[in-house]
């Protein structure tokens, strides 16, 4: 004899996923609004809440106008607090590895990645067990990469503060930077297994170095 649910089982059941689902749906709301928006609205008005710089970005002609207030905004604060005006580093363009760090990165607000092919990443996020001999031929094709990511984890002047592009607004991304120290690192290995210390240590450095270049800038974000 087949098993029929009663009228009211049934009912409970749907309620109970129409309150789950309710449920679910409430929290990604609010957990969708920013933490220091979402701390100053009550719980109706976290679920009512339009996030329109999301939808509705900046047009350039906004962005600039919005850029020339901000700058005035801190030049008449370093004005009267002269003790938070950053003190310029004076570095070339070519020399400056937080520029040409920021370049790579394709922008402050950009969240892609470096270029590159599908059996390289699968090396770098250990998804695929270390084989040296695929870590070279990935190396070699990208040998135009790794060499312009060597060459601004070598560099040891950096400055954010000078010369940086329009649309910097004191960020960085981090993911292609996590992305270069990656590299690095499969470069290391390979020297270390070939028993090079000389290269291995250098390689290390230059990772630990690139690090530098968020941090040791007139103006480092919270990254």
């Amino acid at each position: 004899m087949r098993y029929r649910p009663s009228l009211s089982f049934v009912s409970i059941m749907a309620m109970l996923l129409a309150v789950g689902a309710a449920g679910t749906w409430a929290w990604r709301k609010a957990d969708a609004v920013p933490p220091e928006i979402r701390t100053k609205l009550g719980f109706w008005d976290t679920l009512r809440f339009k996030n329109i710089l999301a939808t509705n970005p900046q047009t350039p002609e906004q962005f600039a106008r919005h850029r020339q207030q901000s700058l005035a905004l801190k030049d008449k604060l370093t004005a009267e607090f002269p003790a938070l005006k950053a003190t310029a580093r004076p570095v070339p363009d070519d020399e400056n590895g937080f520029l040409l760090l920021y370049k790579l990165s394709g922008g402050g607000l950009a969240l892609c990645d470096l270029p590159l092919s599908t059996e390289f990443k699968q090396i770098l996020r250990y998804n695929t067990p270390w084989n040296p001999e695929i870590a070279r031929r990935c190396l070699a094709e990208h040998a135009k990469l790794v060499s312009r990511i060597e060459h601004i984890a070598a560099l040891n002047t950096r400055s954010s503060a000078i010369k940086m592009p329009p649309d910097y607004v004191g960020f960085i991304n981090t993911r292609s930077g996590k992305t270069c120290f990656d590299i690095l690192m499969v470069k290391a290995r390979l020297a270390a297994e070939a028993g090079d210390e000389n290269e291995t240590l250098r390689l290390i450095g230059a990772a630990g170095n690139l690090s530098s270049h968020y941090r040791d800038v007139e103006t480092p974000s919270l990254l």
